[in-house]
């Protein structure tokens, strides 16, 4: 149906999903900081594909667009984006699993804990 959606749309459509009522085009600015000609392009496309019923200040979806939504659960996850929603790969580490043994890195450990780990604490 509908390809390619832009971060806007993708926005529009989760909140609209997750929303009891319809929503504002002053939901949009205010929580998102989108422009009303930003948002026009964006709902635009949606109107046409007939997702979402638009009639000038109130967004809704459609009974096409809600099925549409629910077969298309991607839309819901939220997205991770940013500088700091994703780690870097070098600094991911395998995973232990519960309850599974577990000892640290002696050299990898802080002077002062190592005295600790080492059982002497340093006079104290």
């Amino acid at each position: 149906m509908i390809r390619d959606l832009s971060r806007t749309q993708r926005v529009v459509l989760r909140d609209l999903a997750t929303a009891s009522e319809t929503l504002s085009a002053f939901h949009f600015y205010q929580r998102h900081r989108f422009l009303p000609a930003q948002l026009s392009t964006a709902v635009s496309k949606l109107a046409d594909a007939g997702i979402v019923a638009f009639d000038g200040s109130t967004l809704s979806l459609s009974e096409k667009g809600q099925k549409w939504v629910r077969e298309q659960r991607w839309i819901l996850r939220p997205e991770a984006t940013g500088p700091c929603r994703s780690v870097p790969g070098e600094f991911v580490a395998q995973r232990v699993q519960a309850f599974e043994p577990y000892t640290p890195s002696l050299r990898r450990l802080h002077k002062s804990l190592r005295r600790v780990a080492k059982g002497t604490n340093g006079g104290r």
